[in-house]
């Protein structure tokens, strides 16, 4: 008996310990995403991860810098790392997503994420991926979009000589890709196209151009993100509107807008990106030192096409590239059917064949012996097949109300319309809309509407893609029973695509928290940006707004050989004015004076206050000669300014004409050096060319 319970014991710790050195073996990865949930490749990055990272052998989380639509991340993403590396098990490995993502991790290597392996992936600066080939610390897998191989595809699809329109705009990805299109087609001496940037159009003066092509043109989609306007729309939505208004197909280089309208092409797959980027981190998990498991520089894409739009323009299969694949295509007929009446035939001829065998070689017995046999055969039968029709009868009523169960305590809404007509409601639409089903069934479909214009509009958004099979969805702004709308995430589905009169079933899902959140995130943001972008004395933009602008303009002067030229004035005895009067009355000053330089200005310049009592002007599309006859006009107005409790104030002013290729800090230094000689004699104007003005 003792010996008994010493094997138990044993058994028990060797149970322990197993489980301790279980939990031990799981690794600790982060997944540093340069999106959100919300941005189309995410879930198939994230998949491509899971294919290979087990759940049992890797603990992965995941942190999201939503670059997209801020532009920029904010230093609150470096607190929160920062607090869980300090409070957390260390991490065994960090996976950084897209390019944003790296360049965080990959700068921060030696400090924040010290001597842990870094593995990246969908990045699309190629030259900067590869710099980090036999790192010790960093390897992965770059992003390489098969810009030549499509172009090649294009020609070989509509000729040498089909315009092809480029579309873009300002992203940090928008402009690597462009950068590498201008490269390839070099390269290929392909010049039969024309770059559509959202930098000088509006989304809507994008869509209204590319309405007016027509074959053998093509488009070609870099980005679509962010217009001229600072306008944001998500990708799809964007691609969704050109294909609405274009008549000529359309190619993008990634896999995730295909089934969205586009023709196809050789496609990265944010799915094959993921997956080598968690083999690669498998293998350094398992001890292969990072310098040894070098940076892919070849790209996983594939042939991928939508065998709807390669119908749409006239294409066969036979004319795509050989290992070709398609979504949307058709699946041959199913032959089981056909299968199973040919078997049971044979069955039958069998069994035919084997029982004329049988009555003759007992031709010889009575046959009220072979009726007897016949007829007790015939009643088991019968009885059997009752009792499986009975059987069959209890389990479909059974499966009935376990369906009509599931449906009526679904946490979604869902709702039949047929013929225009509610044909059905399950008891969570009852619950949205505040109507029983005896209220609503056998109603008009506008009975569960705002209004009918609206169900007008929202039925002829819907129907292309219910006549395709697809499943259409939209948020929808619905009303209740007491007056009260409320939001929903409405998704659509024809039983018959080809006749919809047979039915469409909507399911609602309740998103009206979700978009007081939204509302309110927007106007919290909108006052961010303000403030980041704002002097809070003079409401003027600050000098961080005007450097970005000014950088801007470099590189568009630089770029079409234009010029822009900066003034920088500063108060004369603007300390005198302080302590003479006091500050409260300089900042008075100070405020009239913003007002002043604003209204005296065009819309299109950019007045921000310096620093002190310095103000800087940014003049685009302006010489130095016209910059300097502005500036003598302010000195004139704010000469004869009588400006509160302080009467006359005088400025000097510094004005420099942007040189091609020249720096921003050379520029503010041109213009330094004039102000300073400015203030050597006060309240006049000098410009380094033709000559400097001053006051009469």
């Amino acid at each position: 008996m003792k010996q008994v319970r010493v094997y138990i014991c044993i058994l028990a710790l060797l149970n322990v310990a197993g489980a301790n050195a279980q939990q031990q073996a799981k690794k600790h990865v982060l997944f540093l995403s340069s999106y959100t949930p919300s941005y189309p490749t995410f879930y198939e990055q994230l998949s491509g991860l899971s294919s290979v990272l087990h759940p049992d052998d890797v603990q992965l989380d995941i942190e999201f810098m939503d670059v997209k639509r801020f532009g920029h991340f904010d230093a609150s993403i470096q607190h929160n790392l920062e607090y869980k590396l300090k409070n957390l098990p260390p991490y065994d490995l960090i996976i950084s997503g897209d390019d944003a993502a790296t360049q965080f991790v990959t700068q921060r290597r030696y400090g924040l994420f010290s001597d842990i392996p870094i593995v990246f992936f969908g990045v699309n600066d190629i030259d900067y991926g590869l710099s980090f080939d036999e790192d010790p610390q960093v390897t992965g897998v770059v992003e390489k979009a098969s810009i030549s191989d499509t172009l090649i595809l294009i020609q070989d699809l509509f000729g040498s000589d089909a315009p092809l329109v480029v579309i873009t705009d300002e992203s940090p990805t928008g402009q690597v890709d462009l950068r590498r299109f201008y490269k390839e087609t070099g390269q290929l001496g392909f010049d039969h196209y024309e770059v559509l940037s959202l930098t000088n159009n509006s989304f809507n003066e994008m869509l209204e151009k590319t309405s007016h092509l027509h074959a053998p043109s093509s488009i070609l989609l870099l980005s679509c993100y962010v217009d001229r306007l600072g306008e944001s729309q998500e990708f799809l939505t964007t691609l969704k509107q050109i294909y609405r208004n274009s008549s000529v197909p359309i190619f993008h280089m990634w896999r995730h807008s295909l089934g969205q309208g586009i023709f196809g092409g050789k496609l990265v797959s944010h799915f094959e990106q993921g997956k080598a980027a968690a083999a690669m981190a498998n293998q350094i998990l398992q001890g292969i030192p990072v310098s040894k498991t070098p940076v892919q520089g070849d790209s996983t894409n594939r042939y991928l096409f939508d065998f709807n739009e390669v119908q749409r323009f006239g294409f066969t299969l036979a004319e795509m590239p050989r290992s070709s694949q398609f979504i949307n295509q058709p699946r041959p007929p199913d032959r089981t059917l056909l299968y199973l009446i040919i078997a049971a035939l044979c069955c039958a001829l069998l069994i035919a064949v084997t029982l004329t065998l049988m009555f003759r070689t007992q031709i010889r017995k009575s046959i009220e012996k072979r009726m007897l046999t016949a007829n007790q055969e015939l009643e088991r039968e019968v009885i059997s097949r009752t009792q499986a029709l009975e059987i069959a009868r209890l389990e479909s009523e059974n499966l009935l109300r376990l369906r009509n169960s599931i449906l009526d305590n679904s946490l979604v809404g869902m709702v039949l319309i047929k013929n225009n007509k509610v044909e059905w409601i399950n008891q969570q639409a009852e619950s949205l809309f505040g109507y029983s089903a005896e209220e609503v069934l056998g109603n008009d479909a506008a009975f569960l509407q705002l209004n009918a214009a609206a169900l007008t509009e929202f039925q002829s958004r819907s129907r292309q893609a219910l006549k395709q099979g697809d499943t259409y969805q939209t948020e929808f702004s619905l009303n209740h029973r007491n007056g009260k709308t409320f939001w929903c995430i409405v998704s659509g589905k024809a039983l018959d695509p080809e006749d919809l009169e047979k039915g469409v079933l909507y399911i609602m899902m309740d998103i009206n928290s979700r978009k007081i959140m939204e509302d309110e995130l927007k106007q919290l943001n909108t006052k961010l940006e303000t403030q980041a972008t704002t002097d809070y004395l003079t409401k003027l933009y600050n000098r961080r707004f005007v450097c970005e602008r000014m950088e801007q303009e470099i590189t568009r002067s630089n770029r079409y050989n234009t010029r822009f030229s900066v003034i920088l004035l500063d108060i004369d005895h603007f300390k005198i004015l302080n302590d003479r009067f006091g500050h409260d009355i300089g900042d008075l000053v100070l405020k009239e004076l913003a007002d002043l330089l604003k209204s005296s200005c065009r819309q299109v310049d950019t007045v921000a206050r310096w620093g002190g009592e310095e103000f800087l002007i940014l003049c685009p599309s302006t010489d130095p000669v016209d910059a300097a006859k502005l500036a003598e006009l302010l000195r004139r107005r704010i000469e004869l300014h009588a400006f509160s409790h302080a009467g006359m104030v005088t400025a000097s002013f510094g004005v420099a004409g942007f040189l091609v290729k020249q720096s921003m800090a050379s520029l503010i230094k041109m213009a330094d050096n004039a102000l300073y000689q400015a203030k050597e004699v006060r309240n006049t104007v000098i410009a380094p060319e033709p000559t400097h003005l001053h006051r009469a």
